[in-house]
């Protein structure tokens, strides 16, 4: 999971015009909200790693909060110059995160808390985590792409 976060911290550099630095805070900025969520992600691994469960699920109940007021802050951020993709992209992110935190993560601390010898279920779960941070990252980093292609020139 570390590594999907690790995908989000992408870089782009602008190069071009004089709308360019405007670009690159506006690009740097939704990804800076973004990989605010590195920090949550670590706590949970360590919680998990540690079999504290009461820790996970207030880790996960924390990170919702912190999912939330990031949702808000992209909304107040706007469009770019009339360009909402960018910006949407980070927005769906931010609820497909939001959704893995509602629904998967639950059910994973769940499966493990109650010691259930369920492999085929921890696993399920698991991998929907995996699965859906990994698109999301693929998701924002294809976003980034365009939007610096399309604002660099």
């Amino acid at each position: 999971m570390r590594r999907v976060l690790s995908v989000l911290a992408v870089v782009v550099v602008f190069v071009g015009c004089s709308g360019a630095k405007n670009a690159e805070s506006y690009h740097n900025e939704l990804m800076s909200v973004l990989n605010g969520n590195e920090g949550s992600m670590s706590e949970m691994n360590t919680a998990m790693g540690s079999r504290d469960w009461a820790a996970a699920e207030n880790v996960r109940k924390k990170w919702l909060g912190a999912v939330e007021q990031q949702v808000a802050s992209v909304e107040k951020m706007g469009a770019f110059d009339g360009d909402a993709a960018f910006q949407k992209t980070v927005l769906d992110a931010l609820g497909g995160l939001k959704k893995v935190l509602v629904e998967a993560y639950p059910k994973l601390i769940e499966i493990r808390s109650k010691g259930l010898d369920d492999q085929a279920s921890e696993s399920k779960a698991l991998g929907d985590i995996n699965n859906a941070l990994e698109g999301l990252a693929t998701k924002v980093n294809q976003a980034s792409a365009t939007f610096a292609a399309k604002h660099s020139k």
